[in-house]
């Protein structure tokens, strides 16, 4: 999903610059040309934010009903409301409301051309282009992605590597730590060899040099 939203969003984008780029021109069958490019873009990026939002509710919904514990989990693990998940998922809807009321303001307004009742009007740039996206971009300072999305915490990991005889045995995976080929340590002392232990490189008694 990641991928294909993300060559869109390039793809479109590039389709607009080029469109932009050739509404300059002096020839006006050019200008037209680059005006209807541009417009070609703004109705594709559109219609890919459009699908995106669907997909966004669409889990949200399919989550709600079918994995209730997934969806409290944080409600019931204490965590204050601008703590849970579920705030980090309205701000993403606010971001998505802002985006794709802009973008509707900026297909209508391209076709209607440069000199649109749109295009003129100040007051409808400031409504429906600057602030949607000061919503969209504005929530993430409040509920900044990185307090929702953390890596596994490591501490009960490097809390159990420090008992280890051997740290490179160490393999660090989600939860905890997993030993390859021996037991977690518990912190009991190993055995140390017995003082009758015969030295590795000496002679027994018994043998003659």
């Amino acid at each position: 999903v990641t991928v294909v939203f993300v060559a869109s969003d390039v793809i479109t984008f590039l389709i607009q610059a080029a469109g932009g780029g050739t509404s300059t021109s002096q020839n006006l069958k050019t200008r037209d040309l680059g005006q209807k490019i541009f417009l070609v873009g703004l109705i594709l990026q559109l219609v890919s934010f459009f699908f995106f939002t669907t997909l966004l509710v669409s889990w949200t919904i399919k989550v709600h009903k079918h994995e209730p514990a997934l969806w409290t989990k944080d409600q019931r693990e204490g965590k204050p409301w601008y703590l849970d998940w579920r705030a980090l998922l309205f701000a993403l809807y606010i971001s998505c409301a802002g985006i794709l009321v802009r973008s509707f303001y900026r297909a209508i307004e391209i076709s209607q051309g440069y000199h649109g009742h749109l295009a003129t009007e100040e007051g409808f740039f400031y409504t429906l282009d600057s602030l949607p996206l000061l919503f969209a971009i504005g929530v993430y300072v409040a509920f900044w992605p990185g307090r929702f999305i953390s890596a596994t915490p490591l501490h009960h990991a490097v809390d159990a590597e420090a008992n280890l005889p051997n740290k490179s045995e160490a393999v660090f995976v989600n939860e905890g730590l997993e030993l390859q080929g021996r037991p977690i340590v518990t912190g009991r002392p190993a055995e140390m060899p017995s003082s009758d232990a015969t030295p590795v490189g000496s002679r027994t008694p018994e043998e003659k040099p």
